[in-house]
């Protein structure tokens, strides 16, 4: 009994003494891995992605063609990596009428038509959203943060008119609401029969503002004001016939007392009197 007491007493012993041992090794290494921990978050965080962008769609009597680029991939073509795209789409009120997520090969790009993404019940115009998303962040973290690109064209039917359009405009950026917003395009009211602006809000709040023309021909200089309201991630049209309100010389511009986000600017539709437009944004 004696003999398995002391060799009882041994074994605990020599598995205190070896816990003890383990739990130095354990602090050994935690303290050197610590600077290497703080370096990888540090990595992590240069590796923001920024918030997704928006645009505007039209479907009705328009046609809408998206272009998403795998543009990481060329700017660092070795070894390049494939990226998804998670894209939305949103009705006039706001309603989100489905997401998906799309694979693109390194150095590829695809086209997405809303009409084949919605289907039949594509309304006639709203708000497009995508975010790229890295397959592969490692190799990328010498681009610091990867902001989404896309290009949207814009046509009639027929394909006699194109608009092509490259946004940069962030979900639910900062905006000043005192910033009075002009459009930089003086538009030729001589060859312009109708101006339309359609105004996205890419915010979790309404958005409530004045839009109206500058024209330079007038005395009262602002002209054909108008009070919008325009839901959570909805989209506002805004008409301006210049035969009805009488304008016929001169140049236009478009203007807004505020906007929904830092560069939510609308996207701006001039309608010749031959029927052919072209768009901008703003």
């Amino acid at each position: 009994m004696e003999i398995f007491q002391k060799s009882e007493e041994k074994r605990l012993s020599s598995l205190n003494s070896s816990h003890k041992n383990m739990s130095k090794l354990i602090l050994i290494a935690k303290n050197l891995l610590r600077p290497y921990k703080r370096k990888f978050k540090s990595f992590l965080r240069r590796m923001k992605v920024a918030p997704p962008v928006i645009q505007l769609f039209l479907g009705g009597e328009y046609e809408t063609r998206f272009t998403l680029v795998n543009f990481p991939s060329l700017y660092s073509p070795i070894p390049g990596s494939p990226c998804f795209y998670d894209v939305g789409f949103y009705d006039p009120d706001g309603t989100c009428l489905g997401k998906k997520s799309i694979e693109i090969n390194s150095y590829g790009s695809y086209e997405l038509l809303p009409s084949e993404f919605i289907g039949s019940h594509l309304p006639d115009y709203g708000i497009f959203t995508a975010k790229i998303r890295l397959k592969n962040i490692f190799i990328y973290r010498h681009l610091g943060k990867i902001r989404s690109h896309i290009y949207a064209l814009f046509s009639d039917r027929a394909q006699t008119s194109f608009a092509l359009v490259h946004p940069q405009t962030f979900i639910n950026q900062p905006s000043d609401k005192n910033y009075q917003w002009l459009s930089a395009i003086s538009i030729d009211a001589r060859k312009v029969q109708k101006i339309i602006a359609f105004q996205p809000n890419p915010t979790s709040k309404c958005f409530k503002a004045k839009y109206y023309l500058l024209w330079d021909n007038s005395e009262k200089k602002i002209f054909a004001q108008i009070d919008v309201c325009i839901p959570p991630m909805g989209t506002k049209k805004i008409d301006w016939n210049l035969s009805a309100l009488g304008i016929s010389d001169g140049y236009i511009s478009v203007g807004a007392s505020c906007l929904p986000t830092g560069n939510g600017k609308p996207i701006l539709f001039s309608y010749f009197k031959d029927g052919s437009f072209t768009g901008m944004h703003g």
